[in-house]
């Protein structure tokens, strides 16, 4: 039987996640709940765990601190990181501590509780068992097919917080990299036809990352392709030329009309397009750049937060400290002092 141990500071969250898992079904037993990483140090102390299920934003002592912690006293406990779908900057941090999964809690309540358990059961007896073929390494099948469909939607192209989350996803699942690259050239050769711009040709790579790595300049080289262009016949195009200069803008009173007029567009069918291409509002798009601009200035620099309001584009320190907290479930002070913990 492996013992599962449930950390997290909302007592509501604990309770629910014992209540909505099939644990019995995936030889897994929940040997107790408590509250911090505190308290789940003090607990190993008494009684072994095999997996813990931990929240990366805690009082006292967060995930992160938590999985260091028990990788120095406990190095055999497995992790699965729970966390609000908008705190994917801490997914690096939780790729380096290898964890079996990374289970966003927005979309938990569209997951049923059977393909989570089998896919952490998959990849912990992955770690408990070395693979001796590359096939034992296939990522669970559910989970891959819904990552598929969010590569081919094509909001990544426009959306880099969007793009960011799907390399760490796929990271995590270490998909077989040929069928990876052919899902990518599907992508990249919608994207040149739509442009009437020549094929682009995938080199042959080894490695996952690898494959990653190079789409990442694709994609840039996309972005400069798009602005030397002295058309704007192509929508694509348009609207990459909107992002490149709201970005450049975030600071001022962005409206969107005054987008749609840069790019020669109307605003009701720039603002139609823009939320077909991006799968966010002119709006949504805006307040989620902003909050990556400021918890970059947070984690990179010692600025004072009402500068780095500001400098995202806000006046009111108050309604910043809002937003900020809104999206990234966090204050901008708490978050820059778990940032510099990792």
């Amino acid at each position: 039987m492996i013992k599962v141990l449930i950390v997290d500071d909302d007592k509501l969250a604990r309770k629910g996640i014992i209540s909505f898992m099939p644990w019995d079904k995936y030889n897994m037993k929940i040997i107790g709940d408590v509250q911090n990483g505190r308290v789940a140090l003090e607990f190993l102390q008494m009684q072994e765990a095999d997996i813990m299920f931990i929240d990366i934003d805690m009082p006292e002592l967060g995930g992160i601190g938590l999985m260091e912690e028990c990788r120095k006293k406990f190095p055999e406990v497995q992790f699965v990181v729970l966390t609000f779908y908008e705190e994917f900057s801490y997914a690096q941090a939780a790729i380096r501590h290898g964890v079996l999964d990374y289970i966003s809690k927005v979309q938990m309540e569209k997951e049923d509780g059977d393909s989570i358990l089998k896919r952490v059961l998959h990849n912990y007896k992955l770690r408990k068992t070395p693979a001796v073929n590359n096939m034992e390494n296939y990522p669970n099948q559910e989970e891959w097919d819904v990552v598929k469909k969010e590569w081919l939607h094509l909001f990544w192209i426009y959306d880099t917080v969007q793009f960011e989350i799907l390399i760490n996803k796929t990271k995590l699942l270490k998909p077989d990299n040929r069928e990876l690259e052919r899902i990518l050239i599907k992508c990249i050769q919608s994207i040149d036809n739509n442009l009437e711009r020549e094929e682009t040709m995938m080199p042959f790579l080894t490695e996952v990352d690898l494959v990653l790595n190079w789409l990442k300049e694709w994609r840039d080289s996309l972005y400069e392709y798009a602005l030397a262009m002295t058309r704007n016949e192509s929508m694509q195009i348009c609207i990459i030329r909107a992002i490149t200069y709201l970005k450049l803008h975030l600071p001022e009173n962005l409206k969107a009309e005054e987008v749609a007029d840069e790019i020669g567009m109307s605003r009701s069918y720039f603002s139609i397009n823009f939320k077909k291409l991006t799968g966010k509002t002119f709006h949504e798009y805006v307040k989620q750049e902003r909050m990556s601009v400021a918890a970059g200035l947070l984690t990179k620099t010692d600025k004072k937060i009402i500068d780095i309001a500001k400098e995202s584009g806000f006046d009111d320190i108050n309604y910043f400290n809002r937003v900020f907290h809104e999206v990234m479930k966090s204050s901008p002070t708490d978050f820059r002092k778990k940032l510099f913990q990792l």
